[in-house]
Parts: structure tokens; C-alpha cells; sequence
């Protein structure tokens, strides 16, 4: 049912001993979904900008019409929307610290949530700060008659040199495969592959060493194939996220089939629906989503025994 104050009535007839008498009364019922925040990550204070926005607000019940500090503090360097975000004040600067307070919000039914928050601010930026060299969205196996194909996405990179295949029988002792060239620094989303044409009989694990133009390595996770099939598990990632015009959507499964992609909003309604083909191994997928209102959307994956969603965020 639909939020909403409702009215039952029930009735009940007595017939016994030859009299019929009746009894009847009303129930009321009241149906609210409780609203939500969405906080952001933490910035240093000097990275903040007028109208960022530190937590945001919605509720499925037609949205939020009023909003107002229940108890706690809210620093002076932020305000309260009629909306029930919180945002930057105009020309402030934030200070550095936590905050703790909590809100409440009513919606168009006039039911209120109350919503704890606890907001962050480093101090001081870094003169230089330590950006991780790769970041890796995805790594999967698939088994095919080549042999196991491994494939990554990396949607940025710095100063990476190349990446180290490893494999491993038990998944303890690594040794290498082979290698495959980096593309040093990057800030767009790249796609690697490299396969193994003499796996192993069983189960095998995967590793990538990443290399740095310095020497520096880090490793990623290990995962595990076997050969007589693949890893089946089905991955969903939305990047960048928040995002502004424009989403990718990157899809690893170990079988090729057709599926729908959906954005749908908090209160259910569909915004953008994209039939899908999904190859073995990874599909990547961009949508045009800069009609898309700022707020947090859900991102669903179905068909063909296909279930999958995530959370994603449009900024203004």
C-alpha cells in the first residue's frame, strides 16, 4: 500500500439465540516510509566550495517539505534546504572537526523522520597528497577454449608502469605469468586482458601485481577459477559515482546473455531504461543521464536470471 493514513472498519454479527445483534468499529492505519541521508565523504576544509553538499535528503513519500534541527549543533559555516539537504553556506569556509546533530524531516503526508548525522572535516591539506597509483574497478577469470581469460578496468591510474600476472595452486605460492604494459597515468577508464593458454587442471588462483615507473608494487585481491568453469559471480559497478552527465556501467558475468538496465528514482518510478547485450567476461555500458535531477537513484541489472542493483548519486 501506498504511504498514507487509512481507515479499516470491521463488523461483526451476532446471531446466536435467535437475536442478531452487531458490532462494528473503525481502525485507523498509518503507512510512512521514514526518510534517508545520504552524507558525503569527507573533504579538507579548504577543498569544500559554497553549496556543496554535506548530506543528502529524500523520502519516497513525494519528497520533503520541511526540514528543521531536532537537537545537537549545526555549525555556522552550514544551513538547512527546505528540502532537508545541508550545505555549505555561502562564502564560508567549514572548520575542521566532527559534528554530531540530528534532523528532522516531514514529508507531503506531514510525517516527520528523525535522522542522525554525524559530519566530518579534515584539518589542513597535505602540500602533496599520496594518490593511490591504480584504481581498480574490476578483475575477473572466464574460462574459454584459449585457455582463462583474465580481464581488469582500472578507472585511473598514476605512474603505473605495468601489471604482473601471477597464478597460484594453492593460493599462497605466486609465480609469474606475464605481463602487460600500463598506461602510466590515465584518468579515463582502460580495459586490460591477458590470457593464461596453459591453465591449470582444478582450481587455480589469479593475482595482478601492479608496477610503478619507481619500483613501488601493490597487489590486488586473488580470485579463484576452475577449469572446468569460471567465476560465475555476476558484478554491477556505476562510475563515476557521484556523477554529473554522464554514468558508465560495468558488467562482469561468465555468460553471455541479454539483460535490462533501469535508473529508478526513490519513490519507484522508472527514469531511464537501456536493453543490454552482456558478453562473457565484461560489458561496459554509458548512459546519458544529464536530464537526471540531483539525488540518489537505483541502478537495477535484470533479465535472464540476472538480479543486481547499486546505489548512485547525481551532484549538481
Amino acid at each position: 500500500m501506498p504511504s498514507g493514513t487509512y481507515t479499516v472498519v470491521w463488523t461483526v454479527e451476532n446471531t446466536c439465540g435467535g437475536a442478531n445483534t452487531t458490532t462494528s468499529d473503525n481502525v485507523q492505519i498509518t503507512i510512512n516510509c521514514s526518510a534517508e541521508y545520504l552524507v558525503a565523504a569527507p573533504k579538507y576544509a579548504s577543498q569544500y566550495q559554497s553549496g556543496d553538499v554535506l548530506a543528502l535528503a529524500s523520502d519516497a513519500d513525494g519528497g520533503i517539505t520541511a526540514a528543521s534541527l531536532l537537537s545537537g549543533t549545526l555549525p555556522a559555516w552550514a544551513e538547512i534546504l527546505p528540502n532537508g539537504n545541508v550545505v555549505v553556506v555561502s562564502n564560508a569556509t567549514p572548520v575542521p572537526g566532527s559534528y554530531n546533530f540530528t534532523m528532522r524531516t516531514t514529508d507531503s503526508f506531514n510525517s516527520t523522520t528523525d535522522s542522525p548525522l554525524a559530519l566530518t572535516v579534515y584539518g589542513e591539506q597535505p602540500s602533496a597528497l599520496i594518490v593511490l597509483p591504480v584504481e581498480l574497478l574490476d578483475f575477473t577469470a572466464v574460462v574459454e577454449e584459449a585457455g582463462v581469460l583474465l580481464r581488469w578496468l582500472t578507472v585511473s591510474e598514476e605512474h603505473n608502469d605495468r601489471f604482473i600476472v601471477e597464478r597460484s595452486i594453492d593460493g599462497r605460492t605466486f609465480t609469474a605469468l606475464g605481463t602487460v604494459k600500463g598506461q602510466g597515468n590515465s584518468r579515463v577508464a582502460v580495459t586490460y586482458r591477458f590470457v593464461d593458454t596453459s591453465p591449470h587442471t582444478g582450481t587455480a588462483y589469479y593475482r595482478l601485481r601492479q608496477m610503478d615507473v619507481d619500483g613501488a608494487e601493490s597487489y590486488s585481491n586473488a580470485i579463484a577459477v576452475a577449469s572446468a568453469g569460471s567465476t560465475d559471480n555476476l558484478h554491477l559497478h556505476a562510475y563515476p559515482n557521484p556523477f554529473t552527465t554522464s554514468l558508465a556501467v560495468a558488467v562482469t558475468t561468465a555468460n553471455t546473455r541479454s539483460a535490462l538496465l533501469r535508473i529508478v528514482n526513490l519513490q519507484g518510478r522508472v527514469i531511464l531504461t537501456r536493453p543490454v547485450a552482456l558478453t562473457k567476461g565484461l560489458t561496459e555500458v554509458h548512459l546519458d543521464v544529464q536530464q537526471l535531477s540531483t539525488g540518489v537513484y537505483i541502478l537495477q541489472l535484470t533479465g535472464n536470471g540476472i538480479e543486481a542493483s547499486t546505489r548512485i548519486f547525481k551532484s549538481h
